[in-house]
């Protein structure tokens, strides 16, 4: 009931521009201008916090986006980083199958050699010396052995 008599009193207040603290009579009453100040004082900050609010959801967007592509830019450097490490390889292989293929030739040239001789040395050596004309074949077919 006093609530009642309290919302009628307030209302006559605003209707005639002036109202009055209820508890206290000897405060300065509140005017109508000083209403519209606070009502406009507390839309501001409605305002202000929901402008925060969307500034805020924003950085979190961009935050996440951010995260996103640092982990991609992670990703792409451990496959750069592989993607070199196959190419270092690819190059010793590629410098040991040059290595390797010097070696072969630097082989066979003598081989070749040694194989021409124990030929001529075969067909010229005289059939009574059986053992050398033996021994001739039998470096020859070893140089062809070596050879493949």
């Amino acid at each position: 009931m006093e609530d009642r008599r309290l919302a009628a009193a307030v209302e006559a207040q605003l209707m005639s521009g002036r109202i009055q603290e209820p508890d206290e009579g000897g405060d300065e009453p509140i005017v109508r201008q000083d209403i519209s100040e606070l009502v406009a004082r507390v839309i501001f900050l409605a305002m202000a916090g929901n402008l925060a609010n969307t500034l805020a959801e924003d950085l979190r967007v961009q935050s996440e986006k951010h995260r996103r592509t640092a982990e991609q830019l992670a990703e792409a450097n451990v496959h750069l980083e592989r993607a070199e490490e196959a190419v270092r390889r690819s190059d010793r292989l590629a410098a040991l199958g040059q290595l390797t293929a010097g070696l072969a030739h630097e082989l066979r040239n003598p081989l070749g050699t040694i194989k021409a001789s124990a030929e001529m040395l075969g067909k010229q050596l005289i059939a009574e010396n059986e053992v050398a004309r033996e021994m001739a074949g039998f470096i020859s077919s070893e140089v062809d052995r070596t050879n493949s």
